[in-house]
């Protein structure tokens, strides 16, 4: 195979997998292997409603963190047994390094690198704890004051209070937040349909 063959397979695989229909320069593909970007979520897990207990759900997902590009994550909470104000489940992340170490969000070296640690963070304090059943979401964009040496971010579900709930669709993108309700019907992907016209000029829905 000649390399300008190889090069354009490596081209539509890369046009496929990034979504886009543009030609791509070896430049334009660094940039896209630098700061990837996926035209959907990285992850969808745990469709159907699974029951935790505890002070936490058996639940998580590690994923690669870049900087400019934030981590953006949703998840459904139903049936929460506790009743107190401002308790229950809510999104956790753990910083990684290379290593998959958990480094410590509060506690820096003197080059400004987090030490190693083992605890969980709230991924955005607008995620707050809460008893109201309905979607939990929240983002963290990661730039040059907090990338450092994370190279790794593992969403979790915890709570500051042991209760029972359960919950579904823990997404997980490298995009804006958005909606669950917008891809998941039913627990299941909803199929993205595009209007089409009929003879007359208008749209179907």
């Amino acid at each position: 195979m000649s390399l300008s063959s190889t090069m354009t397979s490596l081209m539509d695989k890369a046009r496929a997998n990034y979504h886009i229909t543009d030609k791509l320069s070896v430049a334009n593909l660094t940039d896209l292997m630098d700061q990837p970007a996926v035209n959907g979520p990285l992850s969808i897990t745990y469709q159907d409603w699974t029951k935790a207990s505890g002070w936490g759900a058996d639940a998580s997902v590690t994923v690669p963190v870049f900087k400019g590009v934030p981590i953006c994550v949703t998840v459904e909470i139903k049936d929460i047994a506790s009743t107190a104000s401002d308790q229950g489940p809510c999104l956790m992340c753990n910083f990684k390094d290379k290593n998959l170490n958990d480094l410590s969000f509060w506690d820096v070296d003197s080059n400004g690198n987090y030490k190693l640690a083992n605890e969980g963070v709230q991924v955005d304090s607008s995620d707050n704890f809460s008893n109201k059943n309905g979607l939990r979401s929240a983002q963290r964009l990661f730039d040059a004051s907090n990338l450092r040496n994370v190279a790794y971010i593992k969403i979790s579900i915890g709570n500051n209070t042991v209760t029972t709930y359960s919950f579904r669709n823990l997404v997980v993108s490298y995009y804006e937040p958005y909606s669950v309700q917008n891809l998941i019907d039913g627990g299941n992907l909803a199929p993205l349909v595009a209007p089409t016209t009929r003879n007359d000029g208008t749209e179907t829905e």
